[in-house]
């Protein structure tokens, strides 16, 4: 009786505590930077896809796809068939 009782309590609180620990990592996530690698990876990968499309129906060897940043008063690239890194550009 008594022995169940607090063994079973001691089993509920041990869960308890290993699920609170295992959720103080989320305390510290910092939820805005997640969303903003997320996004950023969504764009890659459309960027992808739409310049594959594009140079296979155009035929070509290689292609780039800019995006024109107002704020930043540019046109960059992140991705270039057969470059790497990121090309900007300025509009003026």
């Amino acid at each position: 009786g008594v022995v169940k009782r607090v063994a079973t309590f001691g089993r509920v609180c041990g869960v308890i505590t290993g699920c609170l620990l295992g959720m103080t990592n989320l305390l510290i996530v910092d939820w805005e930077a997640t969303e903003r690698a997320k996004r950023a990876q969504e764009l890659k990968s459309i960027m992808t896809t739409v310049m594959e499309d594009g140079r296979n129906v155009l035929n070509c060897a290689r292609s780039t796809l800019w995006v024109v940043d107002e704020e930043k008063n540019e046109m960059w690239s992140t991705i270039a068939s057969g470059q790497s890194g990121v090309l900007r550009i300025p509009l003026d």
